[in-house]
């Protein structure tokens, strides 16, 4: 399915559903109580943008997170601005809002159809104003008794021992190894239903649903996909989203080959 191509781009303009949110410093906080509301201030005016705004959103973003996260140039995006920004279906709420000279993080927790996500932003200040610079997955936990197994992210390709999944009790442990972002979003597929060209399709496909995400992780980068419960049998697939930097027409990794299947017995 086509929308998928966006995940990364939707995550991060969940951004804009922050108005209806109170955001807090929470414990642990650190920097001037003036410098932090000013960081939560201008997540706040970002979040009453849409795509009617989409030059003075581009005033508050850097060219690093539009393109190693949004997956746009400025220009792309002011062409296509109705993709690049765009409503979220659910609020974020942010915590830990920290400052050290003209940096800023602040971490934030999405929920994608009652899947949660936490994400470390990390604001820089040019010319006095605060921008949004980047955005990173922060990993979650694998419990105990959870198997873990390897998954390398490379142009364009993923790297698993398949034989190692012997049931749907595991989580995978990824590694970038790439010079490019790459994310891993993990469908359910039904037998007989062609991966790529679900993907690819701009219906809803039958039996192919989204069930993890994590990500973006930067080049080097390490990160873990942990599923809420273990995988029931059947059949799997693996994709990343994030467009092809080298590429002009901008082409999402999945279409270059970044796709992989697993099954459970």
């Amino acid at each position: 399915m086509l929308r998928y191509w966006r995940i990364a781009v939707i995550l991060a303009l969940a951004l804009t559903g922050l108005s209806t949110v109170a955001l807090a410093c929470g414990g642990g906080g650190e920097g001037s109580a003036e410098d932090r509301q000013e960081v939560e201030d201008t997540v706040r005016t970002l979040a009453g943008y849409g795509a009617e705004d989409v030059d003075a959103f581009l005033e508050g973003v850097t060219d690093n997170v539009l393109e190693n996260f949004f997956g746009f140039t400025r220009e792309e995006c002011k062409d296509n601005a109705q993709q690049c920004v765009v409503d979220p279906s659910e609020s974020p709420s942010l915590a830990n809002t920290k400052v050290s000279g003209d940096t800023a993080t602040t971490e934030g927790t999405f929920s994608f159809d009652g899947d949660e996500e936490t994400f470390l932003l990390s604001l820089v200040r040019v010319d006095g104003k605060w921008k949004l610079d980047a955005l990173k997955n922060v990993p979650k936990e694998i419990p105990g008794g959870v198997k873990k197994v390897d998954l390398e992210l490379n142009e364009f390709a993923f790297g698993f021992n398949a034989s190692e999944i012997t049931d749907g009790n595991f989580a995978f442990v990824a590694k970038n190894i790439g010079k490019q972002n790459h994310q891993v979003v993990v469908f359910k597929v039904l037998e007989g239903v062609d991966l790529k060209e679900a993907l690819q399709s701009e219906e809803e496909v039958p039996g192919f649903a989204e069930i993890a995400f994590a990500g973006p992780f930067p080049p080097d980068d390490e990160g873990t996909v942990v599923f809420d419960q273990p995988l029931q049998p059947g059949r799997y697939g693996l994709a990343c989203f994030i467009a092809d930097r080298e590429d002009p027409d901008r082409t999402p990794h999945a279409f270059k080959g970044m796709i992989a299947e697993f099954t459970i017995d």
